[in-house]
């Protein structure tokens, strides 16, 4: 059975956005680098229980319309997860079941939802496009970009 072409753009962007920032984390286990994903009362960082209710809905009902197959959603604020949630299926051919802990294929959704991030960002004041790259990550500084090769075929680097 072929998807069908979605009828409404919202929950794409909606699974792509949740998709984008965590699809491997595992809900209700700190990951090895002390990032804590225990899932905390969404009232704790000022999120409302019914409305994400509605979230809920909102995606359940985009699979049981079959706009989607399934989707994962991941919710966090100040650095807490409030949600963390599989729909749908995973594989409509064996019917198996949306786990959170599902790899998708992002292909390229990953640049615009960089750059509403980065809009967020630029309107919260903590970024100019002036900015040099290496103000936020100093690795950057520093860098060397290809000139040429010399005459034994050795990269020739320059200072960028």
């Amino acid at each position: 059975m072929k998807m069908q072409a979605y009828k409404s753009i919202t929950p794409m962007l909606l699974g792509s956005a949740w998709i984008a920032f965590g699809i491997s984390l595992a809900a209700q286990k700190p990951m090895h680098d002390g990032v804590d994903l225990t899932v905390t009362r969404p009232e704790a960082v000022g999120f409302s229980t019914a409305r994400i209710e509605r979230l809920h809905t909102l995606m359940q009902n985009s699979v049981d319309q079959k706009q989607i197959a399934g989707a994962v959603t991941i919710l966090a604020r100040h650095g807490r997860v409030i949600d963390y949630r599989a729909y749908g299926q995973r594989d409509m051919a064996s019917g198996s079941p949306m786990s959170t802990d599902v790899i998708f294929r992002d292909f390229s959704m990953t640049k615009p939802v960089t750059g509403v991030a980065m809009m967020i960002l630029y309107e919260q004041g903590k970024w100019l496009p002036s900015d040099p790259i290496s103000k936020h990550i100093p690795e950057f500084a520093h860098l060397k970009v290809f000139k040429g090769v010399d005459v034994s075929g050795k990269m020739i680097l320059r200072r960028s």
